[in-house]
């Protein structure tokens, strides 16, 4: 066995594979062995990864990604798919996957979107890879959106502390929502308003642990301090 496997090495790691269906072609006498799992799996296919083989790259992300045989390495799984990512579409499209999330890499969607960009044509993860383009350019107009109501409101902007209390609550951050909802029922100005600011306050906390409450009261002093300042600048 051991003979045949350094045979299968020798032969199949003579010269560059340059397109996908060969990296294919080189990795089928492998197959079997593969498919019986084990840390082993690890070993076989580093060779071939090493020498440009995006199928193998990809299937040592996958292994490094689920960390079912070998320790979890997420740093690793985005190692390896980047190796493969330029010609291995499935390698690009969890290259992407992790660039969003941050998983093993720093959070970058422009990188995200290039990628995705050029899978448009690729029949099975075109549609896909337009979907995805579509909710990150989502992301970034929200991301958009909430810096600006976040100006206004530590600029003192009633309203665009109101939308912020607003977006925080359907968001799920009862602390965030917490924090903008006592600064608007703290408001003089709002007098007739106080008092269904202090109830809703009142609701939430029965909705918001011990924790999350005293991390509320934290964050609602520093915010409180951040928007004198603001104003007085």
């Amino acid at each position: 066995m051991k003979k045949i496997l350094f045979i299968l090495l020798f032969l199949s790691l003579q010269g560059f594979c340059s397109t996908l269906d060969e990296d294919y072609e080189q990795m089928r006498p492998l197959m079997p062995m593969l498919q019986t799992g084990g840390g082993g799996s690890v070993n076989l296919l580093k060779p071939y990864a090493e020498k440009g083989n995006s199928v193998a790259a990809y299937l040592l992300g996958v292994i490094y990604e689920e960390g079912k045989i070998v320790d979890q390495d997420e740093n690793k799984a985005f190692e390896f798919y980047s190796l493969a990512a330029s010609k291995n579409p499935k390698a690009a499209v969890r290259k992407a996957n992790m660039l969003i999330s941050g998983t093993g890499t720093d959070i970058n969607l422009n990188e995200a979107k290039v990628i995705y960009a050029g899978l448009f044509d690729d029949e099975e993860f075109g549609q896909f890879a337009k979907e995805r383009l579509n909710q990150i350019e989502e992301i970034e107009l929200r991301a958009l959106y909430f810096k600006g109501l976040e100006e206004a409101a530590f600029a003192g902007d009633v309203k665009a502390q109101a939308q912020l209390a607003q977006f925080m609550l359907l968001s799920g951050n009862f602390v965030g929502a917490y924090v903008w909802f006592s600064v608007l029922s703290e408001n003089k100005e709002l007098a007739e308003q106080q008092a269904d600011y202090k109830a809703f306050l009142d609701k939430l906390q029965g909705e918001m642990t011990i924790h999350q409450i005293m991390q509320a009261e934290k964050e609602l002093t520093d915010i409180k301090k951040a928007i004198k300042s603001t104003i007085i600048k």
